[in-house]
């Protein structure tokens, strides 16, 4: 074996050494090969062309302990294998295993019939081991990056979906768009479409699958009631305008006309933290009407019905919906004069309604849909005023002026709670950090881990179902290496203010604040909240003053 090596160069030259007639008992497959199959009919036909002409492209080989192996050239080896070949002419060259895996990849990547799922593995270690980027592998394999983006989505599928896309039962269209929905929802497509469905159990049509996603998972971004374009927003980093989950981000990947969220848990968290906010705002607005278009059905509208606020039912009020302009599809009409006409029509009545509806906006009056979450141009039924008016007006003003108080004491927290922010943003403490701050710390970081599929191990782990966190970044990581524990405890603490310096006092974040406002400012704690306990003692000797009165008139059925 010593003599066929001889001659070689010392591992890592690349430079071959030509052509040779190397014995098949010396040749084997690389075990760094990503081709995991090779078609049999392939290597059939590739028989008949040697036993006919000869194999017109040599082999590559590399040494190894054994003889030597195949680089490039594996569907050749098993054809002249299956020719009854004794010797293959092969190029001979020195690789380190890392250039072996190049030269494999790249040859791979280049030939036809190679599985996506072969594929996606390839571009993940390129990245992964060799420090390609997408830009690279695509400049490489002369194909666009949107292709290498679409692979690398495919290592996000649940493992029966990936192995459905290996044996071909799942379309690589399918494939791709499930790879960007969560976990849980491309187990219950797969569940839907392989278990549950009566009659053949299959993928089914790219575009029944469009409307499953859009049933089940889907959310339109123009209609959110939040600000996409918000980082830090609901603990989550992203904003929406930036995030993969979102389809105008990959406008190369799909073809949905508008942007999509593909990330529900995601996008409904966001929601119920913009809703929240949004009733706080509209309940504090004397000029704002409450209303509940679902049919007295929404929880928001019965609890603040409860608490004394008036919150008109659907029937009770009319509301403008804005007018959008019709679509006109040219495939409708015969002709282009016919197909123009309708345009303009369209466009005429839409001009029409536009003008009708910016008329009656002015003569409406501003409510808060609690159904919705967002604000309408409404006017009042004259019979839904009148039965209001006909409630105990007494009782009505007791329950409002007591429910002002409880408001009151919501606001004054608040009130302590903004103060303490604009103190603790300009007066973070030094060194190493505190018991207390470690406390806030690990609620903070346990709020923000168990994202995708650590979802289940964190809430299996620590008994809390956590599923939103920030992204993963090895190098984000590896700069914190070697930084000072008072430089760790600086960062520690301006992230904790940033993160939680919204002024909801009743939330996590405000526990937090609070929390840390114990340790680091518990001079100008206790002189903020004394402060607004004497405004709140005035205010509330006022209102139950009120209240006596009002009881006592109640009492003497006056």
């Amino acid at each position: 074996m010593a003599n066929k090596k001889e001659n070689l160069k010392t591992a890592g030259s690349p430079d071959p050494l030509g052509v040779m007639n190397i014995s098949v008992n010396f040749i084997s497959p690389s075990s760094l090969n990503i081709r995991k199959s090779i078609d049999e009919q392939s290597i059939s036909e590739l028989k008949e062309s040697i036993l006919s002409v000869g194999l017109i492209q040599p082999i590559t080989l590399r040494p190894d302990a054994d003889g030597y192996e195949i680089v490039c050239g594996e569907r050749r080896y098993q054809a002249c294998l299956a020719a009854g070949m004794k010797e293959i002419p092969a190029m001979i060259k020195n690789l380190t295993d890392e250039e072996a895996v190049e030269i494999i990849i790249t040859e791979n990547l280049q030939r036809e019939g190679v599985g996506p799922i072969e594929e996606s593995e390839a571009f993940e270690h390129m990245i992964e081991s060799m420090r390609y980027s997408v830009e690279d592998i695509a400049a490489k394999i002369g194909k666009p990056e949107s292709y290498v983006t679409r692979r690398l989505l495919l290592l996000k599928l649940i493992p029966p979906l990936f192995e459905k896309v290996k044996t071909g039962e799942l379309p690589i269209g399918h494939a791709e768009r499930l790879a960007r929905v969560a976990d849980k929802h491309q187990a219950a497509w797969h569940e839907y479409a392989f278990e549950q469905r009566y009659g053949e159990k299959s993928a089914g049509t790219l575009k029944n699958l469009k409307w499953w996603l859009e049933h089940n998972t889907n959310n339109k971004l123009a209609e959110a009631i939040f600000d996409t374009g918000l980082r830090n927003f609901a603990g989550v980093p992203q904003a929406c305008t930036e995030c993969p989950h979102n389809t105008a981000c990959s406008l190369a990947l799909f073809d949905e006309q508008e942007p999509v969220c593909m990330d529900p848990e995601c996008f409904a968290k966001k929601t119920k933290t913009a809703y929240d906010a949004n009733v706080e705002e509209a309940i504090k607005d004397p000029n704002v009407t409450l209303i509940d278009t679902n049919w007295n059905k929404s929880a928001k509208a019965k609890e603040l019905r409860k608490e004394g606020f008036t919150v008109y039912e659907a029937h009770q009020v009319r509301w403008l919906t804005k007018p959008e302009l019709e679509e006109v599809d040219r495939e409708d009409y015969d002709s282009d004069e016919e197909y123009n006409q309708a345009v303009k029509e369209a466009e005429s009545d839409f001009a029409e309604d536009m003008e009708y509806y910016n008329e009656e906006s002015l003569k409406l009056m501003s409510a808060f849909d609690l159904a919705s979450g967002k604000y309408k141009k409404v006017s009042i039924y004259e019979s839904a005023k009148k039965a209001i008016q006909k409630e105990d007006s007494k009782a009505s003003e007791i329950l409002d002026l007591k429910s002002k108080i409880k408001r009151g004491r919501e606001l004054d927290k608040e009130k302590v709670m903004k103060r303490l922010v604009d103190h603790m943003t300009v007066n973070i403490p030094q060194g190493p950090l505190t018991d207390e701050e470690f406390q806030c710390m690990y609620a903070d970081f346990l709020n923000r881990i168990g994202y995708g599929k650590k979802s289940a191990d964190i809430e299996k782990k620590f008994g809390i179902e956590k599923k939103y966190s920030a992204s993963e970044g090895i190098a984000f990581v590896n700069g914190v290496k070697g930084v000072s524990p008072e430089d760790i405890g600086n960062m520690v603490r301006i992230s904790l203010l940033s993160n939680y310096s919204g002024i909801f006092p009743n939330s996590l974040g405000g526990a937090i604040i609070f929390n840390l406002a114990a340790k680091w400012c518990p001079k100008e704690l206790l002189e903020f909240e004394l402060d607004q306990e004497g405004i709140r003692e005035k205010r509330e000797a006022k209102l139950n003053a009120r209240i006596a009165d009002l009881e006592k008139g109640v009492a003497d059925g006056q």
